[in-house]
Protein backbone atom coordinates (compact mmCIF):
# COMPACT_ATOMS: atom_id res chain seq x y z
CA UNK A 1 0.00 0.00 0.00
CA UNK A 2 2.90 2.33 0.54
CA UNK A 3 4.89 1.46 -2.46
CA UNK A 4 1.08 2.13 -4.47
CA UNK A 5 1.02 5.80 -2.98
CA UNK A 6 4.57 6.47 -2.96
CA UNK A 7 4.36 5.72 -7.15
CA UNK A 8 1.52 7.77 -7.48
CA UNK A 9 3.07 10.61 -5.86
CA UNK A 10 5.99 10.08 -8.06
CA UNK A 11 3.41 10.06 -11.30
CA UNK A 12 2.08 13.22 -9.95
CA UNK A 13 5.29 14.79 -9.90
CA UNK A 14 6.34 13.90 -13.30
CA UNK A 15 3.28 15.09 -14.58
CA UNK A 16 3.33 18.72 -12.87
CA UNK A 17 6.98 18.39 -14.32
CA UNK A 18 6.01 18.02 -17.54
CA UNK A 19 3.27 20.18 -17.38
CA UNK A 20 5.61 23.45 -16.30
CA UNK A 21 8.40 22.24 -18.04
CA UNK A 22 6.20 22.17 -21.69
CA UNK A 23 3.29 23.42 -22.11
CA UNK A 24 4.56 26.53 -19.50
CA UNK A 25 1.28 26.14 -17.19
CA UNK A 26 1.01 25.53 -13.94
CA UNK A 27 -0.72 23.32 -11.64
CA UNK A 28 -3.94 24.12 -10.88
CA UNK A 29 -4.60 24.34 -7.36
CA UNK A 30 -8.02 25.90 -5.32
CA UNK A 31 -7.43 27.39 -2.54
CA UNK A 32 -9.97 25.26 -0.52
CA UNK A 33 -8.17 22.01 -1.44
CA UNK A 34 -4.35 22.94 -1.13
CA UNK A 35 -2.18 23.48 1.62
CA UNK A 36 0.90 24.82 0.04
CA UNK A 37 2.02 25.44 -3.83
CA UNK A 38 5.53 26.59 -4.72
CA UNK A 39 5.54 28.14 -8.38
CA UNK A 40 8.75 28.40 -10.04
CA UNK A 41 8.96 30.15 -13.30
CA UNK A 42 11.45 27.99 -15.29
CA UNK A 43 12.75 29.93 -19.02
CA UNK A 44 10.26 28.70 -21.89
CA UNK A 45 11.91 25.41 -24.03
CA UNK A 46 13.30 26.70 -27.31
CA UNK A 47 13.75 23.72 -30.30
CA UNK A 48 17.65 24.00 -31.21
CA UNK A 49 18.91 22.64 -34.04
CA UNK A 50 20.82 20.39 -32.02
CA UNK A 51 19.44 18.34 -29.12
CA UNK A 52 21.75 19.56 -25.49
CA UNK A 53 21.92 16.63 -23.37
CA UNK A 54 22.40 17.60 -19.73
CA UNK A 55 23.92 15.09 -17.63
CA UNK A 56 22.23 16.56 -14.05
CA UNK A 57 19.66 14.15 -11.90
CA UNK A 58 16.26 15.93 -12.26
CA UNK A 59 14.94 17.77 -8.89
CA UNK A 60 11.35 15.88 -8.23
CA UNK A 61 11.20 18.15 -4.91
CA UNK A 62 11.44 21.28 -6.94
CA UNK A 63 7.70 21.29 -7.80
CA UNK A 64 5.97 21.02 -4.79
CA UNK A 65 2.73 19.12 -5.14
CA UNK A 66 1.03 18.40 -1.42
CA UNK A 67 -2.07 16.14 -1.56
CA UNK A 68 -4.85 16.82 0.89
CA UNK A 69 -7.84 14.76 2.12
CA UNK A 70 -10.96 16.34 2.27
CA UNK A 71 -11.74 16.93 6.04
CA UNK A 72 -15.48 15.74 6.78
CA UNK A 73 -17.50 16.89 9.57
CA UNK A 74 -20.29 14.67 10.69
CA UNK A 75 -22.80 16.95 12.02
CA UNK A 76 -24.22 16.39 15.39
CA UNK A 77 -27.45 14.22 14.38
CA UNK A 78 -25.39 11.76 12.48
CA UNK A 79 -26.49 7.98 12.98
CA UNK A 80 -24.81 6.56 16.06
CA UNK A 81 -23.59 2.77 15.40
CA UNK A 82 -24.16 0.62 18.70
CA UNK A 83 -20.50 -1.41 18.72
CA UNK A 84 -18.76 -3.65 21.44
CA UNK A 85 -16.40 -1.23 22.13
CA UNK A 86 -18.87 1.47 22.82
CA UNK A 87 -21.12 4.13 20.84
CA UNK A 88 -19.11 5.55 17.96
CA UNK A 89 -20.16 7.61 15.29
CA UNK A 90 -20.53 5.91 11.68
CA UNK A 91 -17.21 5.63 9.76
CA UNK A 92 -15.19 6.85 12.55
CA UNK A 93 -11.64 4.68 12.64
CA UNK A 94 -10.75 3.09 15.76
CA UNK A 95 -7.41 2.49 16.34
CA UNK A 96 -6.05 -0.07 19.39
CA UNK A 97 -4.01 1.22 21.89
CA UNK A 98 -1.75 -1.64 22.90
CA UNK A 99 0.85 -0.28 26.08
CA UNK A 100 4.42 -1.64 25.83
CA UNK A 101 4.68 -3.91 28.16
CA UNK A 102 7.86 -3.15 30.74
CA UNK A 103 11.72 -5.35 30.38
CA UNK A 104 10.95 -7.81 33.03
CA UNK A 105 14.36 -7.92 34.07
CA UNK A 106 16.92 -5.12 35.07
CA UNK A 107 19.88 -5.73 34.26
CA UNK A 108 22.61 -4.21 36.26
CA UNK A 109 26.12 -4.46 35.52
CA UNK A 110 28.00 -6.94 38.22
CA UNK A 111 30.57 -4.43 39.37
CA UNK A 112 28.39 -1.28 39.63
CA UNK A 113 26.05 -3.53 41.78
CA UNK A 114 28.40 -4.39 44.00
CA UNK A 115 29.45 -1.24 44.44
CA UNK A 116 26.12 0.49 45.01
CA UNK A 117 24.88 -1.75 47.60
CA UNK A 118 27.97 -3.08 49.48
CA UNK A 119 27.48 -6.92 48.64
CA UNK A 120 30.12 -8.86 48.23
CA UNK A 121 30.25 -11.51 45.33
CA UNK A 122 28.60 -14.67 45.78
CA UNK A 123 26.03 -13.43 48.76
CA UNK A 124 22.21 -12.64 48.08
CA UNK A 125 19.84 -10.57 49.97
CA UNK A 126 16.37 -10.94 50.15
CA UNK A 127 13.59 -8.07 50.58
CA UNK A 128 9.70 -8.82 50.81
CA UNK A 129 7.09 -6.29 49.67
CA UNK A 130 3.84 -5.31 50.14
CA UNK A 131 2.12 -3.94 47.02
CA UNK A 132 -1.08 -2.83 46.36
CA UNK A 133 -2.07 -3.79 42.66
CA UNK A 134 -4.71 -0.78 41.23
CA UNK A 135 -7.70 -2.18 39.13
CA UNK A 136 -6.33 -0.91 35.80
CA UNK A 137 -3.30 -3.21 36.80
CA UNK A 138 -0.83 -0.26 38.00
CA UNK A 139 1.81 -0.85 40.71
CA UNK A 140 -0.07 1.22 43.66
CA UNK A 141 1.23 1.45 47.37
CA UNK A 142 4.95 -0.25 47.68
CA UNK A 143 6.18 -0.96 51.54
CA UNK A 144 8.59 -3.11 52.74
CA UNK A 145 7.42 -5.81 54.71
CA UNK A 146 10.98 -8.17 55.49
CA UNK A 147 13.94 -5.61 54.61
CA UNK A 148 17.27 -6.97 53.78
CA UNK A 149 19.08 -4.83 56.07
CA UNK A 150 20.59 -2.87 53.30
CA UNK A 151 19.35 0.45 52.48
CA UNK A 152 20.20 0.24 49.04
CA UNK A 153 18.89 -2.96 47.87
CA UNK A 154 15.64 -2.15 49.46
CA UNK A 155 14.98 0.89 47.18
CA UNK A 156 16.32 -1.00 44.13
CA UNK A 157 13.73 -3.88 45.06
CA UNK A 158 11.01 -1.00 45.30
CA UNK A 159 11.85 0.76 42.00
CA UNK A 160 11.96 -2.89 40.61
CA UNK A 161 8.48 -3.28 42.05
CA UNK A 162 6.87 0.06 40.58
CA UNK A 163 8.34 -0.88 37.56
CA UNK A 164 6.02 -3.73 36.86
CA UNK A 165 2.66 -4.00 35.18
CA UNK A 166 0.45 -6.54 36.61
CA UNK A 167 -2.71 -8.08 35.50
CA UNK A 168 -5.65 -6.70 37.52
CA UNK A 169 -7.50 -8.71 40.50
CA UNK A 170 -10.67 -10.26 40.07
CA UNK A 171 -13.10 -10.49 42.91
CA UNK A 172 -16.44 -11.50 42.08
CA UNK A 173 -16.85 -10.66 38.68
CA UNK A 174 -14.96 -6.86 39.31
CA UNK A 175 -11.54 -5.56 38.57
CA UNK A 176 -10.76 -4.77 42.56
CA UNK A 177 -7.49 -3.62 44.24
CA UNK A 178 -5.54 -6.42 45.65
CA UNK A 179 -2.14 -6.70 47.95
CA UNK A 180 0.06 -8.78 46.81
CA UNK A 181 3.40 -9.83 48.79
CA UNK A 182 6.22 -10.16 46.50
CA UNK A 183 9.41 -11.79 47.18
CA UNK A 184 12.31 -9.72 45.71
CA UNK A 185 15.68 -11.92 45.74
CA UNK A 186 19.26 -10.46 45.11
CA UNK A 187 22.51 -12.46 44.03
CA UNK A 188 25.89 -11.15 43.12
CA UNK A 189 27.17 -14.32 41.16
CA UNK A 190 31.18 -14.58 40.64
Amino acid sequence: MRIAIAVLVLLLHIVALRLSLVAGISVPAFESQRKSLVVINLPSVVSAPNPVRINAPINLHAVAIELSLPIVDYPEDAPLVESAVGTVRRRQVLIPFRAPRPDPSMPIDLATFAARTGLPKGQSAAVILAVDVLADGATGDVTIETSSGNVAIDQLAIDYARALRWLAGIIEDQNRTVRVRLPVRFEVKG
